[in-house]
């Protein structure tokens, strides 16, 4: 179809505005940490502490970080059919990093259930910013001497978050009340990043939470 005038646009950043508003205001505790019904009530006083603690450790991070920013950019395309965010991990200055991905880099897979049981993101970065986005990053030479020689030079690169068996290390209390760590296998996420230009893997993370 056509657009003649700009009903579209401005219904567009309206819903955006009034999502915002109602689910994620700026400058709002928008949620609060309490504790669940299966916590015996002599203990929920105590236990509330420290939820608050965290609730309000939670928004100061939120606050330090460019949530709003992005939360607002992918409302918009939410509005045109499907918004998606990464969750990353910060610095200590800013300890959340959030990242709209658009539809255009997003590919999702859809388990027997209906449900999203995989997201892959295909997008093209400057090779003097691979570090910089995935600091754990196995970079090979060929490409080291392209960041050096030809820094703004893009390739391309594909994440891909799938279900998986991680490898959780516990704390565990042996018969003589000694304490050590054990390994076990949990369901968490995988998440992996190739470089398609020597199509090798060059982050491979076990997550046990989902980024997106």
């Amino acid at each position: 179809g056509f657009v003649f005038d700009s009903t579209p646009q401005v219904a567009l950043s309206k819903f955006v505005s009034n999502m915002q508003s109602s689910l994620v205001p700026p400058h709002t505790e928008w949620i609060k940490l309490v504790t669940g019904a299966g916590v015996p009530q002599e203990e929920k006083k105590q236990l509330q502490v420290g939820l608050d603690y965290a609730t309000a450790l939670f928004f100061a991070s939120i606050k330090n970080s460019n949530f709003d920013v992005e939360i607002s950019r992918s409302f918009y395309d939410l509005g045109a059919g499907v918004g998606a965010v990464l969750f990353n991990e910060g610095t200590y200055e800013q300890p959340f990093d959030f990242i709209s991905v658009p539809l255009s880099q997003l590919y999702l897979e859809g388990s027997a259930n209906g449900e999203i049981s995989a997201v892959f993101r295909k997008h093209k970065i400057p090779v003097r910013a691979i570090l910089d986005t995935w600091e754990d990053a196995r970079i090979s030479q060929d490409i080291l001497d392209v960041a050096k020689d030809k820094p703004e030079k893009e390739y391309e690169f594909i994440e891909s978050t799938t279900k998986g068996k991680i490898t959780v290390n516990k704390k565990v209390i042996d018969a003589m009340g000694n304490e050590k760590i054990v390994q076990s296998k949990e369901d968490g996420f995988i998440y992996n990043v190739i470089c398609m230009k020597d199509k090798n893997i060059i982050v491979q993370r076990e997550m046990t939470t989902n980024p997106w």
